[in-house]
């Protein structure tokens, strides 16, 4: 039902407008001009485009070929408990059902495909509906939504500058109570009407509607709330189902009222007809369009709308629901169309370079088999080039339709690096966050910068005020550093002085230079770590809010560096479904991997740990879901590719430059120590990183989202899409054009002409889908698709971000953030923020949580000490008192057991992992070296703190004696005891002599310094008496010291208050 909603909408409300008086003729012409559009006017002109059935079946054909790659295709059909299920699909079946309804425009049929593929599991798979990439559906206010004394109080707020053409004034400001996003009444009487909903529950009823499954429900709100609901991209999500929303708010002044607030389009692009903006593709030889007419000749002498007649401020019980004014009476455009005589359409025509064709090009490759001579290892160079650009620019345009603002924030972390105290030292090519936007997403971008700065200007002074702490005595930045920033902003660190705590800020894994990514990773944790950095840091922060996602290679070597102590493997299984468009790519890897192995990532036997050559060309295994819910029995099998492991660490650049460092390899901190920080918006490599650092139980991870009541206790998974690689379908035309150009790079590749798809019909149609699935890396989770289970944060933090919040970097809004964080964990753990009352509660044993030890910064504790000597390469600590986990997930809080019942085996030193209740060696990887793997300094540490235990002999056997040799022996003794005896006899009197002039000289002295005494005493009490004189003369006072608790260094006014 879902699926054919767009059909009776569009319908429902054409019908509706044409009966108003509305006609196609007089809203089709010149509609994008950059203007505000009401919702009813918009779906007369989308419906512009009729559906021929070449479209429908071409289209149709295109996506189901597509998705014949998806990774999970059969799994939508019974998605594993293990997740948080889902209603099952049978995707070609939908798709058949989709191409045998009635659709009366291009509009109704892309927006039932897009709806289908934008609710399949795995945020990497996504339809963009062509024609509406210009178009967002808005509304012109946003809600700020404020915990206040255990609840949560909405304040309304207008986004657009001339907001009072769109919303009532009076919201500015207003205690929002209720809504109705369908623009029903919600007062009747003074009764609440059933349909009304509070302002969380309309976003997340929104989001559970719009936003992908594959998020938590928490993330699902966490992006509406900062983002979509208020500006929907039409690509992908619904047109609202009316022209208004009803709200009913209470005014600053204490009036109760109830108003409306209406939907905008918006258009962002400037063209005459709808089809420029998704013309047919030349693959199929389509009719010219008309010659556009020239922006300056169209007409401008329209009215321009009325200012709203908004009621003043009524009495409570005066209901303004029927009073608001209709502003739809929009600006209507004259058709021009009849000035497109036929001579205009066929000078439109153009010479075009003919359409590329596979046949074509893949019999030219063949062709140079036979007489061409191809240095095989620089055909891999190049073909590597070659991937490295396509999927940059099809990574670039997807980060771009997901968050245009991701650029922005970027570079809003770059301008942080102007106050960082330590600058990057790495020298690369120079850096540009604005490649490959296209000017549509620029202009997005530009307008909403340009209402963002208009509430900025409005209340940012307030804000700021609001987020600054009191200035210390001894840092004018407000005790908090911006310490370093890497070179393009993807790694910015922070440190906060008074409690001695660093924070890692991960904006993303998708870095402009993976090597400079890791080379500021290491300077970053040098700075936090080094015994005499001024940054040194006893605790750790890891915010990967809003993080992006990026390459799958870099979670694994950030997690192997910065936890040594966590076992293998931590390089995650992975496999693939073949089909002829996955053996594309495929096979190409596959000779890169071959030839040039040593900087790209490959596969590696599960058993073995082998190089797998070839590995899509190896025999795999089938897998077959199927479901019983339905009347009739749904079954789908797939074959897959071998399972493997992905690995890249022989291409880990931060390895090679942590060699020399001292502490390599060595646990710096404690899983108590370290939080990592996660929104749930947490996709791709970000969400891998996540989900691996909860397997493996090195960190505490915090859910930062909205907790209250709206969600009745869902679960919360640390990530989004932790276990899939996109693949796009822009890669496939990026290829074949390398490929026309470039033949001869390819010429030892044998392709499966049947892998390569044919042109959308419409330009502007996008589709994306997850390429290859990942498991997990320990015993429990290793044959459980990473995708769908779920890994619970330990803790929840109530913290909301609303719209702008997070679309900039801004030190002040972390400022705030993180301390308002640690006061949450001081909190539930029960220690102190500051100083002497904050290490008493630790050394009590205050603050864990089940499964945690204490080591005393890497140290076995001296208790544990014989323990671990018994169980050689563990590390021992003292246990958390804790039982067990909640079934829902949350972790136990307990106490720290010190005492020797209390040790327990923490982890395994570096290069270890535990087995069968023992530590083993690791096995050397692909391209690891040993030195590096079993660091000497390291392992010279871990026995400097454990000892050796001593080695246990088996007791000598001694022959026994022949008897004249005893008696000789006996003899012997007794002559060696008498001259012993005689010497001590000889000491003794030496000794008595020795006391007795000792004790008369000691009194002789006594005597002497009992006179000087007395003599000192008189001379000190003269001395006081001047001194207390002195003070009154002067009337001096002195201040008491009061900081017995606090380090003075580090004390500030903001802990004072606190």
């Amino acid at each position: 039902m879902a699926s054919a909603f767009l059909s009776l909408h569009s319908a429902n409300f054409k019908t509706s407008k044409l009966a108003n008086g509305f006609n196609q003729a007089s809203i089709h012409p010149h509609f994008c001009t950059f203007h505000h559009f009401s919702i009813g006017q918009t779906v007369l002109y989308l419906w512009s485009i009729n559906l021929s059935d070449e479209e429908r079946k071409v289209t149709l054909d295109r996506v189901k070929k597509y998705l014949d790659g998806y990774a999970f295709r059969d799994i939508q059909l019974n998605q594993p408990d293990y997740g948080y299920s889902g209603q099952s699909v049978h995707i070609s079946k939908r798709l058949e059902e989709i191409g045998a309804m009635q659709h009366e425009s291009t509009f109704d049929f892309y927006g039932n495909i897009s709806k289908l593929i934008n609710g399949l599991h795995c945020s990497h798979t996504k339809f963009d509906q062509p024609c509406l990439m210009p178009f967002n559906w808005e509304l012109p206010i946003y809600f700020t939504i404020i915990p206040y004394e255990g609840q949560h109080v909405v304040i309304g707020r207008s986004l657009y500058w001339n907001y009072d053409y769109y919303v009532d004034p009076r919201i500015e400001g207003a205690q929002i109570l209720y809504v109705d996003p369908n623009g029903n009444k919600i007062l009747d009487g003074y009764q609440i009407s059933p349909t009304a909903l509070t302002i969380e529950e309309a976003i997340a009823q929104w989001a559970d509607e719009e936003e992908q499954v594959s998020r938590s429900p928490f993330a699902r709100f966490e992006k509406a709330n900062i983002y979509t609901y208020y500006f929907r991209d039409a690509i992908y999500y619904s047109m609202p189902k009316s022209d208004y929303m009803s709200i009913l708010f209470i005014t600053p002044g204490g009036k109760l009222v109830e108003s409306t607030v209406q939907y905008i389009a918006f258009s962002y692009g400037t063209f005459d007809i709808l089809e420029r903006a998704c013309p047919v593709n030349e693959y199929y030889n389509p009719d010219p369009l008309p010659e556009q007419i020239p922006y300056y000749d169209w007409p401008v002498d329209y009215p321009e709308p009325e200012y709203p007649d908004w009621p003043e401020d009524e009495d409570e019980d005066d209901w303004i629901y029927d009073q608001v004014k209709n502003v739809s009476d929009w600006p209507v455009l004259v058709d021009q169309s009849h000035k497109n005589t036929t001579a205009s359409k066929q000078a439109a025509k153009q010479e075009k370079k003919a359409p590329l064709r596979v046949e074509s090009i893949i019999s030219k490759i063949s062709k140079l088999k036979k007489v061409t001579k191809i240095d095989k290892k620089l055909q891999a160079q190049n073909l590597k080039q070659t991937l490295h650009k396509i999927e940059r620019k099809s990574t670039l345009k997807m980060r771009d339709r997901l968050n245009p603002l991701w650029r922005e924030r970027r570079k809003s972390a770059l301008e942080l690096s102007k106050k960082a105290k330590v600058t990057s030292t790495w020298t690369g090519k120079p850096v540009n966050l604005d490649e490959g936007i296209d000017p549509i997403t620029k202009k997005k971008v530009e307008v909403i910068k340009s209402r963002l700065d208009y509430q900025k200007k409005k209340h940012g002074t307030e804000q700021q005020k609001k987020h600054r702490r009191d200035e210390t005595e001894q840092n004018s930045h407000y005790d908090f550093d911006v310490a370093y920033v890497s070179q393009d902003g993807a790694l910015v660190a922070f440190y906060i002085p008074s409690i001695e705590t660093g924070i890692i800020r991960i904006l993303s894994f998708y870095p402009y230079d993976e090597l400079e990514f890791q080379y500021s990773f290491l300077t970053i944790v040098r700075l936090f770590a080094d015994e005499h950095s001024p940054f040194k840091a006893n605790k750790i922060y890891i915010d990967l809010r809003y993080n992006d996602g990026g390459y799958a290679t870099l979670p694994p070597i950030i997690l192997r560096f910065l936890f040594p102590q966590a076992d293998s493997p931590i390089w995650p299984p992975v496999d693939q479904v073949k089909a002829p468009i996955n053996s594309v790519f495929s096979l190409i890897q596959d000779f890169i991997a071959k030839y040039t192995p040593e900087d790209t990532d490959i596969r590696l036997d599960l058993e073995t740990n082998d190089v797998i050559q070839d590995y899509y060309s190896q025999d795999g295994y089938q897998r077959t879901t199927s479901n019983n819910s339905g009347v009739f029995r749904d079954e789908i099998t797939v074959d897959l590719t071998k399972r493997a492991i992905f690995y890249a660490g022989h291409a880990d650049a931060l390895r090679k430059y942590a060699r020399d460092w001292e502490r390599s390899r060595q646990t710096i901190w404690q899983p108590k120590d370290v939080t990592v920080i996660v929104d749930g918006l947490c996709t791709g490599a970000c969400s891998l990183f996540a989900k691996e650092v909860q397997q493996k139980k090195v960190a505490r991870i915090v859910g930062v989202g909205n907790f209250g009541e709206v969600f009745n206790n869902k679960r919360f998974d640390v990530g989004t899409a932790g276990g899939s690689s996109p693949r796009y379908n822009d890669d496939f035309f990026y290829l074949l054009e390398d490929m026309y150009y470039n033949p001869e790079n390819y010429a030892e590749i044998d392709f499966d002409i049947n892998g390569f798809p044919e042109p959308f019909y419409r330009d502007a149609t996008y589709l994306s889908y997850a390429e290859n699935e990942f498991y997990g890396v320990t015993e429990n989770s290793k044959d459980k698709l990473s995708e769908f289970q779920i890994f619970d944060a330990d803790l929840q933090f109530d913290f909301i971000d609303n719209f702008y919040d997070m679309q900039f970097e801004d030190e002040y809004m972390d400022d705030y953030f993180y301390w308002e964080l640690t006061y949450f964990l001081s909190e539930k753990f029960g220690t102190g923020v500051f100083g002497a009352q904050s290490k008493q509660n630790d050394e009590e044993g205050e603050g864990c949580l089940y499964g945690e030890h204490d080591l005393n910064q890497a140290q076995v504790p001296d208790l544990c000490i014989n323990a671990a000597r018994d169980d050689p390469d563990s590390y021992y600590g003292f246990k958390c008192s804790a039982d067990k986990d909640t079934e829902g997930g949350q972790k136990v809080f307990g106490k720290f057991v010190r005492t020797v019942e209390g040790c327990e085996f923490a982890y395994c030193r570096a290069g270890f992992s535990r087995k069968d209740g023992k530590c083993v060696a690791d096995t050397l990887l692909q391209g690891e070296i040993e030195s590096e793997v079993f660091d000497p300094r390291a392992e010279a540490a871990y026995k400097q703190n454990v000892g050796t235990k001593p080695e246990v002999k088996d007791p000598e056997v001694i022959p026994e004696p022949d008897p004249e040799k005893k008696k000789k022996k006996v003899d012997a003794w007794l002559v060696i005891s008498i001259v012993f005896i005689v010497i001590i006899a000889i000491f003794i009197v030496i000794l008595i002599i020795a006391i007795c002039c000792t004790v008369s000289k000691v009194k002789s002295l006594n005597k002497k310094n009992t006179q000087e005494l007395a003599k000192h005493q008189i001379e000190i009490q003269d001395s006081q008496i001047q001194l207390i004189r002195e003070q009154r003369r002067s009337r001096a006072t002195t201040r008491p010291n009061d900081s017995q608790y606090l380090n003075k260094s580090k004390r500030t006014k903001h802990s004072e208050k606190k």
